[in-house]
């Protein structure tokens, strides 16, 4: 994820070639934050500091038919973390809803959930059959 704002004080901008096909031309970004993918069942979501990524988020899908996972704080090792969760509404369907709490990365829990779903079908994991 990129901005268009530095992250932190003094923050380097992006000198990645390739983004030349997705920004305006004279628009400077800035890295924000990461999502790392671990298999089809676990992922990340880390924003850039001055010290380098902090973990903010991680997902983790639930071993159903249907697609389902929970979004937690990072760390919170499923001690009471979550602050999101996601579901299909049918095993064949491709309706489904995330339900997020006050305070949370609207986009990051979405993001994370939405990469996750990607990452399932791509691996044409039945758990994503349809997904939302």
């Amino acid at each position: 994820f990129y901005r268009h704002e530095p992250a932190y004080r003094n923050q380097h901008p992006c000198d990645d070639p390739t983004l030349t096909k997705i920004k305006e031309e004279g628009v400077t970004l800035y890295p924000y934050a990461e999502i790392s993918i671990t298999g089809v069942s676990k992922a990340t979501y880390s924003v850039h500091t001055l010290t380098g990524l902090k973990e903010v988020y991680q997902i983790q899908k639930m071993g159903m038919i249907k697609f389902r996972c929970v979004v937690e704080q990072a760390g919170s090792d499923g001690e009471g973390g979550a602050v999101a969760k996601a579901e299909q509404s049918n095993a064949i369907g491709s309706k489904g809803k995330i339900e997020v709490s006050k305070g949370c990365d609207l986009m990051a829990a979405c993001s994370l959930v939405i990469l996750l779903i990607n990452a399932n079908q791509q691996a044409g994991g039945g758990g994503a059959a349809g997904a939302m």
